[in-house]
């Protein structure tokens, strides 16, 4: 290999090099371009319809995690220890319990109604905090939630 070859071959590799540069610098203009775009749509104000589209999607997943506390409530017993299951007969899960179990009474007078009486590590009658009660509200009467929401956004 003769020195003007090896000098060739250096140019040519300095050339592709920089277009490579160029190209770099070309797609970080894009992208800064393309972040600033994204910036200002995220920083839009949300029109009342797309806000109540967004308002009916969150009533519907906040209702979908009640649905899925149910469904553990009842059909997952609290103790996985079956010992500790008849140990503890009110915290099987609700398909493994006797009708006795939601006649539950004393003196044989009926002091709790049969929701009280379910007795779970999830309860889903009386919740135990915010979250549980929006989810509730959300489970039992969506479009009531939603419809005073969205009327109180109109304003």
């Amino acid at each position: 290999m003769s020195k003007s070859t090896i000098k060739n071959d250096i140019a040519k590799i300095k050339s592709e090099i920089q277009k490579w540069y160029d190209e770099l610098k070309q797609l970080n203009q894009e992208k800064s371009s393309y972040e600033m775009q994204i910036k200002e749509l995220e920083m839009m104000p949300v029109n009342r319809t797309d806000f109540g589209v967004l308002l009916k999607e969150s009533i519907a997943q906040e209702a979908s995690n009640y649905t899925k506390n149910i469904a553990q409530s009842l059909l997952q017993p609290e103790f996985v220890d079956k010992e500790m299951q008849e140990k503890y007969n009110g915290f099987k899960a609700m398909n493994e319990r006797s009708l006795k179990d939601f006649e539950w009474c004393k003196n044989n007078q009926r002091f709790e109604w049969l929701f009280n009486a379910f007795r779970s590590h999830k309860n889903l009658i009386t919740p135990s905090n915010s979250t549980e009660t929006r989810q509730m509200l959300y489970w039992l009467i969506p479009d009531v939630v939603y419809e005073k929401n969205h009327a109180y956004y109109q304003c």
